[in-house]
């Protein structure tokens, strides 16, 4: 389009045209990589019912325990971008194949909580778990909550992890933002982003979860750090909106739901890895993360190169953009999961 464009703008003539085919295959490598960014995953909710006959609006997962094929416990992965896996590492990917690794001539725990979900079955699945990967690139707390929710209980899963809220802290640490967020996701007259607000969605979005799937495990996952100097204002942010999520689960534990719900300690695993390090680019790198997350995206999806060494590029351990994960942060998710799993 930008060729053609400046076609019609500018004389034709080689200088023009040599300018032209150049804008057309810029745009046409742009849309690749932001097709490959944000593309859906393979294994959505949305795929998983089409895969089983089913209505996205009316999705009842229960009826696949009458098929004949032995059906895994499900694990659903609900979050952001993060969660997604496409601007970044994909962690959701990760967990089966490390939770069969890591019981790979062992037997599972009777009492742990995938063991006692392989019991319910009777018979070994060809998967030990099947992963629905429900993240979805810049999504909010409050989006979470009135669009996502929903659909998460028609999915019955055995176990549910959670992490959102990145996006809701970014909105905090700059205005522009925020007032991106709030007008891309079209949020009603007089919603904001706050760290109040973020803790009233996560309850409630909780307290729906733990009502309608009586019989689920799950796990709240605290959030990475938003780039890699621990000591940032914005990682001031990440702390109190941890603290927000500690207390949130220690409420619902109080109130008798200690045996079903956990938090799971992202950041601290994350941070004993940054912590030794004295950092003096991260926050200019998140300040221009749109930027880095460009030409990240186009080395990645364009040349082949890993998220690591993006990371590594820029002088990062776990993060790439100063945001997103390298392959090293998203198996630090996995692990956290797939322990939580095996207990």
């Amino acid at each position: 389009l930008l060729g053609v464009l400046f076609g019609i703008i500018v004389e034709n003539g080689p200088i023009s045209a040599a300018i032209s085919s150049s804008l057309t295959v810029l745009g046409v490598i742009t849309i690749y990589v932001v097709d490959q960014s944000t593309r859906p995953p393979f294994n959505d909710m949305a795929s998983f019912a089409k895969e089983h006959n089913l209505q996205e609006k009316q999705m009842d997962f229960a009826v696949l325990n009458a098929c004949d094929e032995v059906q895994p416990p499900v694990l659903l992965c609900l979050g952001d971008s993060l969660t997604h896996g496409r601007a970044s590492s994909n962690y959701v990917d990760c967990i089966e194949p490390l939770l069969r690794r890591r019981m790979e001539g062992e037997s599972f725990p009777s009492a742990s909580k995938i063991g006692v979900a392989l019991s319910k079955i009777g018979r070994t699945p060809k998967m030990l778990l099947r992963v629905i990967n429900a993240g979805q690139n810049n999504i909010c707390s409050w989006t979470i909550l009135h669009e996502r929710i929903p659909f998460v209980i028609a999915c019955k899963p055995d176990f549910v992890t959670v992490l959102i809220g990145t996006n809701d802290m970014r909105g905090l640490y700059r205005a522009d933002w925020a007032n991106e967020l709030v007008k891309g996701w079209n949020f009603p007259s007089g919603v904001k982003l706050s760290l109040d607000a973020y803790e009233a969605n996560l309850t409630e979005a909780i307290d729906k979860l733990l009502r309608a799937l009586p019989s689920a495990q799950i796990a709240i996952c605290t959030l990475p750090p938003m780039g890699e100097d621990l000591y940032s204002r914005s990682n001031k942010i990440v702390h109190e909106a941890n603290d927000r999520i500690k207390k949130i689960v220690s409420k619902f534990s109080l109130f008798g739901h200690a045996e079903r719900i956990k938090v799971l300690n992202i950041f601290q695993k994350m941070e004993t890895i940054l912590a030794p390090r004295q950092v003096k680019l991260t926050c200019t790198l998140l300040d221009h993360m749109a930027w880095h997350a460009a030409w990240m995206g186009l080395a990645h999806y364009l040349f082949g190169v890993s998220w690591n060494d993006c990371s590594t590029r820029v002088g990062n351990k776990i993060l790439t953009d100063g945001l997103h994960l390298n392959q090293i942060g998203a198996n630090m998710v996995a692990n956290e999961i797939v322990q939580w799993l095996v207990n």
